[in-house]
């Protein structure tokens, strides 16, 4: 537990000057987290596939993170093709894999693109959805450890419980409410920001169990081993990533 805590401070300190001071100090650190994400998604299939896989996966991802909304739909389509041309011209490439790597790929890819529009408005919107993802994983794992009796999905991740998942979205929930009402009225309607604070504690779990899924699938125990006791660079923002493309769809419907 310890660890852990050293460790959340220590993203923390580094995240925390990335989002104050914004434009290219924040673009140089996502930069780093794209390269090492795509790193580790090369990393899963590391038996099979070649190195250079990882910096198509890059370039991909920044494409993501760069295009504008109204080509995502082409980039999207272009990726899907690669899977299958992929398939049917490299035996190294079996499409059971080339769909996980897409599935990684556009959970990245898509998280990616909701970051890059989301911070056009203020870098404070990022920490709502921080607050959201975090406060929710942080209450879940604590009071799991403490009331956790009931197990939430046994075949997929065994630590977790039914009361910490609840205890998790009831912080969260009302932590991220509580701050986008009172920062972030100017921006958007206050029906984005309640739904926001409502679903992304639980989007947010999904996407933490949905990565354990596909660990578990793959057979590791973690994407990367950049953090002790924390894994890799997927393993910290799994949960953070669903939220961001789900907030990203959430403001391009409702506000």
């Amino acid at each position: 537990m310890k660890k852990k805590v050293i460790m959340g401070l220590i993203l923390a300190l580094t995240l925390g000057p990335a989002i104050y001071f914004g434009s290219y100090v924040f673009f140089a650190v996502v930069l780093v987290f794209m390269f090492l994400g795509s790193f580790e998604i090369q990393a899963v299939f590391k038996e099979q596939w070649p190195k250079w896989i990882a910096w198509l996966t890059f370039v991909d991802i920044m494409a993501l993170y760069l295009v504008p909304s109204n080509y995502l739909m082409l980039l999207l389509i272009v990726n899907l093709l690669i899977v299958f041309v992929f398939t049917i011209f490299f035996d190294w490439f079996h499409i059971e894999d080339g769909a996980l790597w897409f599935l990684l790929l556009m959970i990245v890819g898509l998280g990616i693109h909701g970051l890059s529009f989301i911070i056009q408005y203020d870098t404070l919107v990022i920490l709502y959805v921080a607050l959201a993802t975090y406060m929710t994983d942080s209450f879940a794992y604590l009071l799991g450890m403490r009331f956790g009796k009931h197990k939430l999905a046994p075949r997929i991740s065994p630590n977790k419980s039914i009361e910490g998942a609840v205890g998790g979205y009831l912080f969260g929930s009302v932590a991220s409410f509580i701050y986008g009402f009172l920062l972030l009225k100017q921006y958007f309607d206050v029906r984005v920001l309640i739904i926001g604070a409502l679903l992304m504690p639980i989007v947010g779990q999904i996407g933490d169990l949905a990565f354990s899924a596909i660990k578990r699938f793959k057979q590791i125990k973690d994407f990367g081993e950049l953090f002790p006791e924390h894994g890799g660079i997927l393993d910290r923002i799994d949960s953070l990533l669903f939220n961001l493309m789900f907030f990203y769809a959430i403001i391009v419907l409702f506000n």
